[in-house]
């Protein structure tokens, strides 16, 4: 599963396909890497989805300088998941990488890439995290199980062969978050096809205001939502029956109690986690499997106490004592 370096035969088409809104401070460094690929057989296909800033203007600037390489589109404001769709529509190549407008990529990271995923349908690596200073922070690598798919399933870090989401129509949905989760786990269920890089070559840049600090929960917009919609998806798929998928969704679940309890009463965060506990147990009873302890292999030591800390809290009935304390440190472990 580790990948290889080298050339690939014949020279694939690759796709990268960049959304952009308001997008004119940071959407150089996402074109620029794109240009800048060792993998010379490129397309960069780039969507302006309504901006209102200067975004455009610098994307006809840059499609004049590299009209071979680059193509732009412009359309009324569609939201993230409808643009990437179209983006998908216009790709040629046979080979897709999604890249956000903020991020950026390593100049190896088509090749290696490519290398990686061999005949396959997915290839997923690890990425880089940089602050609003461009400053290192921290990366993330998968290690080479299969649990890293659950581990690794946002937009950054992947390749699809092309011919594979068409012949299974994958699209974007359009949910009021999650749109590059559920698009990801959804792919994953319909091939055994991938592979993982120990490398990590996609860069991601990030605010100074994380999700944890802003948040505000909406029922609507939560990770209870989220996982209702995948497992929904899923109906019927072999990837419910298995261990990894049901603990990717309970610490899922765990997120709305993290990301949102500074913003929510003790109360009202007893409560969510007790409705999303039913849920879930409803969702393993469902598929013959009980809510029991459960340490993941190629997961992180503390999210695997983290998680069965929750169990056995819950077995214990103890969430109306724990949840309240839990508010009260200022710790986010997922």
């Amino acid at each position: 599963m580790a990948h290889n370096r080298g050339k690939t035969p014949n020279s694939p088409k690759v796709s990268i396909l960049i959304p952009a809104y308001n997008a004119e401070k940071l959407v150089h460094k996402a074109i620029d890497s794109a240009l800048a690929q060792t993998h010379s057989n490129i397309e960069i296909i780039i969507i302006n989805d309504g901006s209102t800033d200067d975004t455009w203007h610098i994307l006809q600037e840059y499609q004049q300088k590299y009209p071979q390489k680059i193509t732009i589109f412009s359309q009324k404001n569609k939201g993230l998941g409808a643009t990437r769709n179209l983006l998908l529509k216009k790709a040629t190549g046979d080979y897709i990488i999604n890249l956000d407008s903020d991020d950026w990529l390593k100049p190896d990271y088509a090749e290696v890439m490519l290398s990686t995923l061999g005949t396959g349908d997915i290839a997923i690596c690890g990425f880089e995290r940089y602050d609003a200073q461009y400053q290192f922070r921290d990366q993330r690598i998968p290690d080479l199980t299969s649990y890293s798919k659950y581990r690794f399933c946002t937009t950054a870090g992947k390749i699809f062969r092309h011919e594979f989401l068409r012949a299974n129509k994958l699209k974007y949905e359009s949910i009021n978050m999650g749109e590059d989760a559920a698009f990801n786990i959804l792919a994953y269920a319909k091939t055994n096809a991938i592979a993982i890089s120990v490398y990590g070559g996609y860069c991601c840049y990030e605010s100074a205001h994380s999700m944890a600090h802003t948040a505000h929960y909406k029922k609507d917009k939560s990770f209870y939502m989220l996982m209702n919609h995948l497992v929904d998806r899923l109906k019927n798929s072999d990837m419910l029956h298995d261990p990894e998928f049901q603990f990717y969704v309970f610490k899922n679940l765990l997120m709305d109690v993290f990301i949102y309890k500074d913003n929510l009463s003790a109360r009202e965060l007893v409560k969510i986690y007790r409705t999303s506990v039913k849920w879930y147990q409803e969702f393993l009873h469902q598929n013959h499997t009980q809510f029991h302890l459960h340490f993941q292999k190629g997961e992180t030591i503390m999210i695997n106490l983290t998680i069965n800390g929750f169990i056995i809290m819950t077995k214990l009935h103890l969430e109306g004592i724990m949840l309240p304390i839990l508010k009260k440190i200022p710790i986010n472990i997922l």
